[in-house]
């Protein structure tokens, strides 16, 4: 063999290794990028959920009072009227 055949074999062989991880390198780049995208979309739809549920529970604390304070004046309503007539009877 011809010393000029081995450097071009050697030349055609490094070019191929090279595009090669050239190659993988873009592919892992791209899934780096693509993961992090996922994590910042996720990052915002937990965020955003959160915040909902923390509206939603703090709604229902309002109900549950005002529930709570309406059924408390329901039944002293009631009372002071069961009262007022069994005074008006006798």
């Amino acid at each position: 063999m011809d010393v000029k055949e081995d450097r071009a074999r050697l030349v055609r062989r490094l070019s191929r290794s090279r595009r090669g991880w050239k190659r993988r390198v873009a592919e892992k780049q791209d899934m780096i990028r693509f993961l992090r995208v996922k994590t910042r979309d996720l990052e915002n739809s937990r965020s955003f959920w959160k915040q909902r549920a923390k509206t939603a529970e703090a709604a229902i604390q309002l109900l549950s009072a005002g529930a709570a304070d309406a059924s408390f004046s329901a039944t002293a309503e009631s009372r002071a009227i069961s009262v007022t007539r069994a005074v008006g009877e006798k």
